[in-house]
């Protein structure tokens, strides 16, 4: 049996006004639809979903299909199926760039003045981990081996004062070195340069947890800026690769909902080092966990190895 667009009407009609329907069957009422008259035809275009029906015993009618119920689970089948995709793309992107020299990775985590509505950036942290020429030697051995680390908190003049459930930790509190306070165009720009390496080397990266959410409040407030006339650049991240370990955390489980990043870390064991919410501390963090995932799950080994 096949379930259709115009049936789901008639399986919300009561009990009463089906009796009422089935025994007004007389010929004034013999006029029908073309939609009644011509379902083979419209069958192709109308059918939602097939479905396979047996003998049942006698008893209970069966519940109603939620056709809002099969819409959502195509949802979370999707969702999966993406970050099966993005899984595939990691592992690319890391083959890619295995041997090559002056390759680098950039975890980047972002908090926002959500609280008040607006694009403002209040903590950027990055965590930029990088390749020199030896890493040539490595090629062919599924290892990516780091010899710099450049850990960043980077916070907006200004707003090192808001605390709120969104950025509930002191922008002060970052447990990898000393904040660094500049002005929010500052910060923008240093990001836009990190991007402009990334495309000209080729080998550049970027890291995240929820990835896309923090890519795109940065672009949205570069484009703020810029239409005020208080930057002068366009930031986009769409031709620069990125992993995103949440996203690989789904692949991971198969399953659609995403993980909180201490989660994550918890499950590879990976301890989190200073207050959460600290943009700096993590993107330590995300950074870390994305070794141990590439590691792990991805089959190449990133890892620092001391000069």
């Amino acid at each position: 049996m096949r379930l259709y667009e115009h049936e789901q009407d008639s399986m919300s009609v009561s009990d009463g006004e089906t009796s009422n329907n089935s025994s007004s069957s007389s010929e004034s009422d013999t006029e029908t639809t073309p939609s009644e008259t011509d379902t083979t035809s419209s069958e192709t275009s109308n059918c939602l979903i097939d479905i396979d029906f047996v003998e049942l015993p006698k008893g209970p009618p069966p519940k109603k299909i939620c056709l809002c119920s099969l819409d959502l689970t195509k949802r979370q089948a999707k969702i999966v199926e993406e970050a099966h995709m993005h899984k595939k793309k990691a592992t690319a992107i890391l083959e890619r760039i295995m041997g090559c020299p002056n390759t680098f990775f950039v975890a980047l985590d972002v908090e926002k003045d959500e609280a008040r509505g607006s694009l403002r950036l209040l903590q950027v942290g990055l965590d930029m981990v990088a390749t020199d020429e030896s890493a040539a030697a490595g090629e062919g051995k599924r290892q990516i081996a780091t010899t710099m680390r450049v850990p960043l908190q980077l916070v907006a003049l200004g707003t090192e004062h808001i605390v709120n459930k969104w950025c509930p930790t002191d922008a002060n509190a970052f447990a990898h070195g000393t904040p660094t306070y500049s002005e929010e165009t500052e910060i923008l720009g240093l990001i836009h340069k990190i991007l402009d390496c990334a495309r000209t080397t080729g080998n550049g990266v970027i890291v995240g947890h929820t990835l896309q959410s923090d890519v795109g409040w940065i672009e949205g407030r570069a484009k703020q800026l810029k239409e005020l006339g208080l930057f002068s650049d366009d930031i986009d991240f769409s031709d620069i690769p990125m992993i995103d370990i949440s996203i690989l955390d789904r692949s991971l489980r198969g399953s659609y909902q995403s993980r909180k990043l201490a989660v994550i870390g918890s499950d590879l064991g990976v301890p989190f080092i200073g207050d959460p919410h600290n943009a700096g501390n993590d993107a330590v963090h995300t950074m870390e966990c994305f070794k141990k995932l590439a590691t792990q799950e991805l089959g190449v080994r990133v890892y620092e190895q001391l000069l």
